[in-house]
């Protein structure tokens, strides 16, 4: 009687073994704004646990932070990041929060649209400028010990299809001038 009320304690999470046999995990969330849908992409030590569709080009709700077993948020989380192109205006704008005990991350992001309106920067946000590469933003651990990485990577500036065909034509006409001035050497 004793072993079964022992297996069902243990079972329902309430013997202490099986919370302090939880090694810790670091966790990295990847948004990921590479094309016109944002996505989310949690590695747990190394492997891929969670792809989300977060929407195309905007987002705004709870990204789930639980695992087994889950953690909570020690302390509260407020992050605001502007994101810039390289050589323009301000981009995408991102908000992390969250509250401590809580195991969910409230996620707001919004990124420039073809035609729509101009981003407002947010007020005593971090900047970070558009690389391809993911930029950390935020890190913190929660009470099981897990230690969260948040990155971000967008989109860079990507030639539209008028400039792609002057840059061939630019190249062709380079390619013509010198052909034709190698073939007067040899003459």
């Amino acid at each position: 009687m004793r072993k079964t009320l022992l297996i069902l304690a243990t079972t329902l999470g309430l013997g202490g073994a099986a919370t302090a046999a939880h090694a810790a995990s670091a966790l990295v969330v990847q948004l990921d704004d590479q094309t016109d849908t944002l996505f989310g992409l949690t590695y747990k030590d190394g492997v891929l646990v969670q792809n989300l569709n977060l929407g195309s080009e905007s987002f705004n709700g709870p990204y789930a932070m639980t695992w087994d077993p889950g953690g909570v948020l020690l302390a509260n989380v407020d992050v605001s990041v502007n994101i810039f192109e390289p050589h323009g205006p301000i981009s995408d704008v991102m908000q992390l929060t969250g509250a401590a005990g809580s195991s969910t991350m409230q996620v707001m992001f919004t990124s420039d649209t073809e035609g729509g309106p101009i981003i407002d920067p947010l007020p005593g946000a971090i900047s970070i400028v558009e690389n391809g590469q993911f930029q950390t933003v935020t890190q913190f651990t929660l009470s099981n010990g897990d230690a969260y990485t948040w990155q971000f990577r967008s989109d860079l500036d990507v030639p539209e299809p008028a400039a792609w065909t002057l840059m061939l034509a630019g190249f062709g006409g380079l390619g013509l001038v010198m052909r034709s001035r190698r073939k007067a050497v040899l003459a």
